[in-house]
């Protein structure tokens, strides 16, 4: 029963997430760039839960952002999905609690998102792009996604236990 409920919590802070991006922070651009709180709580979760569930995290938080903006469905599915099991994989070595370190993973999977983006966008649809204002909006959005993962720290950690203690519970379901 824990794993259902953990589950459902999750799902309820995916969609949480989901509202919050687009009438918050797609309204709310920082010089006219718009922050990606997804990258934020799919990195989050593949750090303090591992590989398995920040893909899994990751998978389904980019199956409802390409559903819903996509402009070429897969590309967020496949890149949420590699951030969250990029994250997941190197929290071993990782303190839970060291906020300058999560503010400098999601800074590296951001910035890895986006040109990842970028480029596979230009790959698929050849859409056109100026490597400058690329750069100069990665810079901006990674700097937002700093302050964002400053501010959702303690909730992120404390989601991170609460799917932990899913995970070791001996129930299945």
């Amino acid at each position: 029963m824990r794993k259902f409920i953990t589950a459902l919590i999750m799902i309820c802070v995916i969609l949480v997430t989901i509202l919050i991006q687009v009438n918050l922070l797609n309204v709310v651009p920082l010089f006219g760039v718009i922050a990606n709180i997804g990258i934020v709580l799919v990195a989050g979760i593949g750090l303090m839960s591992g590989e398995l569930v920040g893909g899994m995290t990751g998978a389904f938080y980019g199956l409802l952002i390409d559903v819903i903006f996509g402009k070429l469905i897969g590309i967020n599915i496949l890149l949420y999905t590699l951030t969250g099991i990029f994250t997941g994989h190197i929290s071993n070595g990782f303190s839970k609690d060291n906020k300058t370190a999560m503010m400098v993973i999601v800074s590296i999977t951001t910035i890895l998102f986006e040109m990842s983006n970028v480029l596979l966008l230009y790959i698929f649809t050849k859409t056109s792009f100026d490597m400058i204002s690329v750069l100069i909006t990665v810079i901006l959005e990674t700097a937002y996604n700093m302050m964002l993962t400053l501010m959702l720290h303690k909730f992120i950690v404390e989601l991170g236990d609460v799917i932990n203690k899913s995970k070791n519970s001996y129930y299945l379901l």
